[in-house]
């Protein structure tokens, strides 16, 4: 799959091609979809929000603003794929009580998702609702 992207893909980053082929499930296709929306600098951020949370809302903030603009709809899009397979992906990690809490903002993240485009969800507040419930798979300090 690497090879395959490389091809259709020669000037892209190796971060971002590890990405692609993690997310792409065996699919060149499927992986070809999210090229050059920088999955991989998404996936820090929610990799990020997840183990340090967000105290001051500063990175949710940011992240919700640049989402938010009529050009980032691909990566909007993306993102509200993306956040509930990312907390899905974190709940297989954990146990007990982080297992449930993992469990229950997946299904709110799910929903929220689910429902964004087609309710025509205001992108800005769902970006930052949707980042809050990473954050708060972080350690209870890092929230």
């Amino acid at each position: 799959m690497t090879v395959a992207i490389r091809r259709m893909l020669p000037d892209i980053a190796g971060d971002e091609v590890a990405a692609l082929v993690a997310d792409g499930g065996g699919a060149p296709g499927r992986a070809l979809r999210y090229a050059g929306l920088d999955l991989a600098g998404m996936d820090r951020t929610l990799a990020q929000l997840a183990r340090h949370g967000d105290p001051s809302g500063a990175e949710r903030i940011a992240l919700a603003k640049s989402l938010a603009l009529k050009a980032a709809q691909p990566r909007y899009e993306l993102f509200l794929e993306r956040l509930p397979a990312f907390i899905a992906g974190e709940a297989k990690q954990r146990s007990g009580d982080a297992l449930m809490t993992a469990i229950a903002l997946w299904e709110k993240a799910r929903l929220l998702a689910e429902g964004a485009v087609r309710l025509s969800l205001d992108p800005q507040t769902t970006v930052f609702e949707l980042a809050t419930m990473a954050a708060g798979l972080a350690p209870a300090h890092g929230r």
